[in-house]
C-alpha cells in the first residue's frame, strides 16, 4: 500500500515539474521574466541557536510583468568558465537538459525553512566531506590561522602608512570558512545554469577554474590533497540524489552526475603545480644512458657528450681507452656508445 501511495505521489510530481516546464518555456518565448533570478531577503530561520541568515542568497522569484532585459544586462562570463559550458552542454542530452533545469528550478524554489534551501544542500555537500574525512577541517584551521597572521600584519603596515583611523583594519576577507564555499558553490551553480537557458543573472563572483584550482593547489604544504576534488564530486551526487524532485524526475540522477563529476574533474587537473603561476620550474638536465649503470666512460660523459670513437670493427667493449686525437672523422656527439 505505501509502494502505490509514493508511485502515485511520485507520477504527481512529475506532472507538476512538466508543467511548470512547459510554463517556463512559453514564458521565455514571450520574452518575459519566468525564471529571473535576482537576489531578495527570504524568510529567516527563528527559533534556533545558530539562526541560518538568507539575506543577499540567489534564488528564483515568481513571474513578474517587468521586462527583465531593462533590469538585469545579458550574461557576461569568461572564456574560461565558457569552455567549461560548452563542454558541459555536450555531455548532456535534451533530456538531461530539461531534466537539470526542472530540478534546479524546484530545488531553488523550495521553502527557506526546515533546511531545503539550495544554499543548505550546498552545506550539506561540505558537511558530508567533513564527516567522512576529518582532514579536511584541519586544512581549513590552517588556512585560517596563517592567513589571519599574514591579514594582521599586512592591516599593522597599512596602518603606519594611512593616519585614517576610521578604516576598521581588520576586515580583510581573505579567510574562506566552509560557509563561504558553500555560498561560492551555490553561486557557481546559478551562474552556469543561467547561461545555459538564457536566464538573466547577476553573479556575484568571477570565477576562472584554472586559478580557482591554482589557489587550491598553493594549499598542499598544509596538508591539501587534489583527490578531494573526486571526494566532493562523490558527495555531490550523493546529497543531490536524496532530494526527492531529483529522485522523481527521470534522467535528473543522471544529469546532475555528469555536473558533478565535470566541475570536480577540471579542479582536478587545474589545481597542478605546473599550472600555478608561482610555481618554479626545476631545471633537470636529461640522464645520460651511463648514469644507473657502471661504465668506463662515466666520467667523460658527465662532462659533455662528446664521445671520439676510432673507426673500427671492434666491439664496443673491445676498444682500448686510449685512441688517436688525429681522427676527426669518427667524432659521434652522443652520451650513447655507438657500435660501428
Amino acid at each position: 500500500m505505501l509502494r502505490i501511495m509514493e508511485a502515485i505521489q511520485r507520477r504527481k510530481l512529475i506532472q507538476l515539474l512538466n508543467d511548470e516546464y512547459k510554463h517556463d518555456m512559453v514564458h521565455d518565448g514571450q520574452e518575459t521574466t519566468d525564471g529571473v533570478i535576482n537576489y531578495t531577503s527570504p524568510p529567516k530561520v527563528f527559533g534556533k541557536q545558530n539562526a541560518i541568515d538568507y539575506d543577499n542568497i540567489p534564488h528564483i522569484t515568481t513571474p513578474s510583468l517587468t521586462n527583465a532585459s531593462k533590469k538585469f544586462p545579458k550574461n557576461i562570463i569568461n572564456e574560461d568558465l565558457q569552455k567549461f559550458i560548452e563542454s558541459l552542454e555536450y555531455k548532456l542530452t535534451d533530456l538531461q537538459k530539461k531534466a537539470l533545469r526542472i530540478t534546479w528550478k524546484k530545488m531553488s524554489e523550495a521553502p527557506r525553512t526546515s533546511s531545503k534551501g539550495m544554499l543548505c544542500i550546498m552545506e550539506k555537500i561540505f558537511d558530508k566531506m567533513i564527516s567522512e574525512n576529518p582532514e579536511i577541517s584541519n586544512v581549513f584551521y590552517r588556512s585560517a590561522f596563517l592567513s589571519c597572521i599574514e591579514d594582521r600584519k599586512k592591516m599593522k603596515i597599512f596602518k603606519n602608512e594611512n593616519s585614517d583611523t576610521e578604516k576598521c583594519p581588520f576586515k580583510k576577507k581573505t579567510i574562506a570558512t566552509l560557509r563561504d564555499h558553500a555560498n561560492i558553490l551555490l553561486d557557481f551553480v546559478n551562474t552556469i545554469m543561467a547561461h545555459m537557458y538564457n536566464i538573466p543573472y547577476k553573479q556575484t563572483y568571477t570565477y576562472k577554474l584554472t586559478s580557482l584550482g591554482c589557489s587550491h593547489a598553493k594549499l598542499t604544504p598544509l596538508g591539501f590533497d587534489r583527490n578531494w576534488f573526486h571526494k566532493l564530486g562523490e558527495c555531490f551526487a550523493e546529497v543531490m540524489f536524496s532530494q526527492e524532485s531529483i529522485r522523481a524526475f527521470p534522467h535528473a540522477p543522471n544529469a546532475w552526475s555528469i555536473f558533478a563529476v565535470s566541475l570536480t574533474e577540471k579542479l582536478y587537473v587545474e589545481s597542478k603545480w605546473k599550472k600555478c603561476d608561482n610555481y618554479h620550474k626545476v631545471q633537470r638536465p636529461l640522464q645520460s644512458s651511463y648514469t644507473f649503470s657502471d661504465s668506463p666512460y662515466d666520467n667523460n660523459t658527465s662532462t659533455d657528450n662528446k664521445r671520439k670513437l676510432p673507426s673500427s670493427s671492434k666491439s664496443m667493449y673491445q676498444i682500448e681507452d686510449k685512441y688517436d686525437d688525429t681522427d676527426q672523422e669518427s667524432e659521434i656527439y652522443t652520451g650513447r656508445p655507438t657500435k660501428l
